[in-house]
């Protein structure tokens, strides 16, 4: 009988770890893994400009850049001020130095 279970670990050493404890016990035949991205905590509320999401005049756009870590979600602003867009945009999770995403153009780049 073959059992398959699935553990999770959240930083380097907490990975390091769970490979040595599958080394070390003979039942384990294979301990496969992969790196997973997820977003950080709960969606924004205001954009950075302080706009509030979700009130009648305000809007937000959501949308997703594809990454080889996962991707990014990408929170835009659509709040109309004298016709224009505010467009302030949040990225989630931040993009580190190992991303490929092809970043938004009206976005600063990190650093």
């Amino acid at each position: 009988m073959t059992e398959i279970r699935e553990h999770r670990a959240d930083t380097p050493a907490e990975l390091r770890a769970l490979i040595e404890d599958a080394r070390a016990d003979p039942r384990v035949e294979a301990f496969p893994y992969e790196s997973r991205r997820e977003l950080h905590g709960t969606e924004p509320t205001t954009c950075g400009r302080g706009h509030t999401y979700g009130s009648g005049r305000y809007e937000l756009r959501r949308d997703w850049l594809v990454c080889r870590c996962g991707g990014h979600m990408v929170y835009v602003c659509l709040l109309h001020q004298d016709g224009v867009a505010c467009g302030n945009e949040q990225i989630d999770p931040v993009v580190a130095y190992d991303c490929d995403v092809a970043w938004p153009r009206s976005a600063p780049r990190p650093g």
